[in-house]
């Protein structure tokens, strides 16, 4: 899930960088420095990673890396749902009346209602895995609250993705920039220049 998401991500940001017409090209220096572009959305990941300071042969950590920092993330989401519930007291409070009603609204009550029900049954079905279960142990939850703070924290979670996503690249950048790789230097020797 985590891995799809960083695809898409990257994809898109190489994207943007890139510019029209520049996706899915790839140069003489990518081959030669090993990175082969297969496909729309593995090239720009390998070309990110690269941008990060991340050699081809360290690509199957940086994906692993980014994994665990985005599990720490959700697992810290958790914590502070299963404590505070913000998104019920938020649906609770007067704005968050507005808002639902601006969705009845705009949506529909009938869809609202199904998301909802959608998000919910999601959440019992994860909730009640058995290698999930002993964690409702572990907090001390009830099994509806232990349910409902997994579905906010599912919401929370892919509602900021894009955020996470930057905290873990800046993860990413401090475990592999400057430690044995500058992504320069292959250009400097091509060019004559002194590896430094």
């Amino acid at each position: 899930h985590h891995t799809l998401q960083f695809l898409m991500l990257s994809s898109f940001f190489s994207g943007m960088a890139a510019g029209n017409g520049g996706q899915g090209q790839r140069t003489s220096n990518e081959e030669e420095d090993g990175y082969e572009f297969g496909d729309y959305l593995l090239g720009p990941l390998k070309r990110q990673l690269k941008n990060y300071g991340v050699q081809p042969k360290n690509i199957p950590e940086a994906v692993v890396l980014i994994n665990l920092e985005l599990y720490v993330m959700y697992g810290g989401l958790f914590l502070v749902c299963s404590r505070f519930r913000p998104i019920t007291k938020l649906a609770a409070s007067a704005p968050g009346r507005r808002f639902r009603g601006f969705l009845d609204s705009r949506i529909g009550a009938d869809r609202v209602k199904r998301f909802e029900t959608y998000c919910i049954t999601s959440a019992e079905k994860f909730g009640n895995f058995s290698l999930v279960r002993p964690i409702r142990r572990l907090v001390g939850l009830e099994p509806k609250d232990f349910i409902m703070s997994i579905a906010e924290t599912s919401a929370i979670y892919n509602m900021t993705f894009p955020l996470l996503f930057y905290v873990s690249i800046l993860g990413l950048q401090l475990r592999f920039q400057g430690r044995d790789y500058d992504p320069d230097d292959n250009s400097r020797s091509r060019d004559g220049g002194e590896n430094k």
